[in-house]
């Protein structure tokens, strides 16, 4: 994949991502990144540049394809593979990166510590289509006998080896130092890294600091050469929870935090490695003052696991850990095996805590509430209440192991479809007598709960409940009615329906509150792209409001906000880029004439002065002001600066219009003329338009789909004639669905 992007950077002095992001090159490793992330390129360029996110792509290593460690990309999970001096076999390895890429680990790391290391590493990259990560000092002990025959030099050439090979990233243990040894003397489990307790059995007999950290900038001049990422070690990580948190762990932290700037100084990406066993109350801490301490960097944690009880089990303990980890803010999850302080994992050991460790990593993102994070959780349980076996199966992140459970007791394949499974039989499933409620008559109601308890119940209910969120599009409500069609029944989402492309509108439960007042409780729009969209609501409905959120003006209390397939929160400057809003009350540069106004608007989104002079002497004469040209806005009637802040919102060619009340105060023929723009605009699919307007004749002729908010809430949504139904005229139905018996004769006591 990346033979072509690399070959233009080689012979240069500094080939690293964050390089090229902090020139504000866009590279097409960035490219790729933003594709598999869902984020805008220039975000995650910034991103890179600025430390927060890494994107570990070895020059050398053009197999790769890239994806990126950082908080605004989704949690990650790494696998470690790798020999020991004790079972030393290459196919064996390459069994288990098989197993690591089928399963979905983001990473691996080869921990190989016997036999012919670089041999099997280059077996390793050479068939690896995600970053490679390795400790280096493994296979500098590996070539000599005694450990302080190490030199520095031969530290530093064997890390050159490997970034010449294309290993994407590396555990430096830089930050355990000489006066740090005595602090993990009182420990039950001293010190639990491997290459931090070498580099302290180095540093013991030799006399001297840590190597790794007298040489530092040298490790930054061979890193940059390559783009190998550096992952700094924690070798002073606690073993056990009574180790957590204690002096050790945070006076090397600190030191990790000091060499995160200087490798920052040579443009080099860093993540910082976290610790092992921490208990559950004190994960957020760790997390917090990582990203503190440490800037910022991306955080690859160890777990941690969250009890020491469970050897065998520990993917589970850890997956705990991690899961409360990922929520808090590490970018990267180190998976656990069953067989840690065990064995050697084996390749049914990695598989099981890769599917731990992405359940964790899920869970994370799920609850960092990332867009489109439970997409998949919500089509799988439509599936589940479909009884689309099939369709769970293919969902699952192990769907042979779903399967294979299915069928340990129900094999056939006439099972595939039936309404139940063996845990409940078909007289007991709960969601099977949930869709056949009403396929009987049912007799009719003679005893009800106590009216009051109802009623508190439902408003606790109205009051605790939490609002429904997701980017999945909202289906019907499974219904207590008769059972339909599978396909009916079971609103599956297919791939291209969780994206909505056709929508160039979506909110799920979007809920905007001011203080005590709920202005706009809920909602779930969805407004079809090249659609002429209506939003009625009588006054104090959260018209205004919602239109300020869908346009970034105003942050939701709750819910996501998505348009032209953008998420409005995060990526505010290139919604604003592609919509155009006329708002209520729009105000204008009034001491500027009309034209001179359009060009000030045009050269702000970055148009040429000749291109912006022409789009605006065109839309002077589509809105009839071209015989205004040299009158100040201020001189200008109240329909015509209407008719300017319309052409100001179209000048820059935006692919969605906002017209908030745009017709009040303009003449019929002028409003006749704009109608017939706009209208032909939308039908030759260069516009979607989203009006509000208390005119209804003029929105039953324009508008081809509808939604009415009342008191906050959408009561209704869909075609024109969908919201009509059977009332002669839009304004009859927009009664019948807001009046509640308003509108009818009342008389005033002082006039006769």
């Amino acid at each position: 994949m990346r033979a072509e992007w690399v070959e233009s950077r080689r012979g240069r002095a500094n080939v690293t991502q964050m390089h090229f992001a902090r020139q504000g090159v866009v590279t097409q490793e960035m490219q790729h990144v933003a594709g598999r992330e869902g984020l805008p390129a220039e975000l995650v360029r910034s991103e890179v540049a600025r430390g927060r996110m890494i994107i570990p792509a070895n020059l050398n290593h053009p197999e790769l394809e890239p994806m990126a460690i950082g908080i605004a990309a989704k949690c990650k999970i790494n696998a470690n593979i790798g020999n020991s001096q004790i079972v030393s076999d290459v196919e064996g390895e390459l069994t288990k990166l098989r197993g690591c890429l089928k399963h979905g680990a983001d990473t691996v790391m080869d921990l190989s510590t016997g036999g012919d290391i670089p041999h099997i590493r280059d077996v390793l990259l050479r068939h690896s289509t995600v970053p490679l990560g390795t400790v280096p000092t493994y296979e500098a002990i590996e070539r000599v006998k005694r450990v302080e025959e190490l030199t520095a030099r031969d530290l530093l050439d064997i890390v050159e080896e490997q970034a010449k090979q294309g290993v994407d990233y590396m555990t430096i243990h830089a930050g355990i130092l000489r006066d740090f040894l005595p602090l993990a003397q009182h420990r039950i489990t001293g010190i639990v890294s491997r290459g931090g307790a070498l580099m302290a059995q180095w540093m013991m007999a030799k006399g001297l600091e840590n190597p790794w950290y007298t040489h530092f900038d040298d490790l930054c001049e061979i890193f940059k050469a390559y783009d190998v990422s550096f992952s700094l070690g924690d070798s002073l990580r606690p073993g056990c929870l009574a180790d957590a948190s204690d002096e050790a762990q945070f006076a090397e932290l600190r030191v990790l935090g000091e060499l995160t700037r200087r490798a920052w100084e040579h443009d080099v990406q860093v993540m910082i490695e976290g610790p092992g066993h921490v208990p559950m109350d004190q994960i957020e801490m760790n997390m917090k003052i990582e990203q503190e301490v440490c800037h910022e960097a991306p955080f690859y944690v160890l777990g941690p696991l969250a009890t020491d009880i469970a050897p065998g089990y520990d993917h589970i303990t850890s997956a705990i850990g991690a899961a409360l980890a990922g929520w808090h803010g590490a970018s990267m999850l180190c998976y656990v095996t069953p067989a840690e302080h065990l064995s050697l994992p084996n390749a049914e050991d990695v598989h099981q805590g890769i599917i731990a460790y992405k359940i964790a990593a899920h869970a994370a993102d799920v609850a960092r509430q990332r867009s489109g994070a439970r997409d998949r959780d919500d089509a799988l349980s439509r599936a589940r209440y479909a009884f689309d076996w099939r369709e769970q199966f293919r969902l699952s992140l192990d769907p042979e192991a779903a399967q294979a459970k299915h069928d340990e007791t129900l094999p056939h394949d006439a099972f595939k479809t039936a309404e139940f499974c063996a845990m409940c039989g078909p007289k007991f499933c709960s969601m099977k007598v949930h869709t056949h409620l009403l396929e009987k008559d049912l007799p009719e109601v003679t005893e009800r709960a106590d009216a009051q308890l109802v009623a508190d119940s439902l408003a606790f209910a109205r009051r605790a409940a939490i609002p429904r969120t997701g980017s999945v599009a909202q289906p019907s409500p499974v219904a207590l009615g008769r059972k339909g069609s599978r396909g009916a029944r079971q609103g599956r989402m297919s791939e291209a329906q969780v994206a909505s492309p056709d929508l160039a509108i979506e909110t799920c439960a979007l809920t905007r509150r001011f203080g005590a007042q709920l202005a706009v409780d809920s909602i779930d729009l969805r407004v079809p792209r090249g659609s002429f969209y209506g939003f009625l609501g009588e006054n104090g409905a959260g018209k205004s409001t919602t239109i300020s959120m869908l346009t970034g003006l105003l942050s939701p209390t709750a819910g996501t906000v998505r348009v032209l397939g953008r998420e409005v929160v995060g990526d505010a400057p290139e919604v604003k880029r592609r919509i155009g809003v006329v708002p209520d009350g729009m105000l204008l540069f009034d001491r500027l004439t009309g034209r001179e106004h359009l060009m000030f608007v045009a050269r702000l989104f970055g148009l040429s002065r000749a291109e912006a002079g022409r789009r605006a002497d065109e839309l002077l004469e589509a809105m009839e002001l071209a015989q205004e040209v040299r009158k100040l806005i201020a001189d200008y009637s109240f329909g015509m600066k209407k008719k300017l802040g319309l052409a100001a919102a179209l000048i820059h060619g935006p692919e969605l219009l906002f017209l908030d009340e745009p017709f009040e105060g303009v003449d019929a023929v002028a409003k006749q003329s704009l109608t017939a723009l706009l209208s032909g605009l939308v039908r030759r699919g260069r516009l979607t338009v989203f009006l509000t307007s208390h005119v209804l004749e003029v929105v039953e002729r324009l508008c081809t789909h509808l939604g009415v908010i009342h008191k906050g809430r959408l009561v209704a949504q869909g075609t024109l004639p969908e919201v009509m139904r059977d009332a002669p005229s839009l304004s009859d139905a927009f009664v019948q669905l807001v009046g509640e018996g308003r509108g009818g004769p009342r008389a005033l006591s002082f006039l006769p």
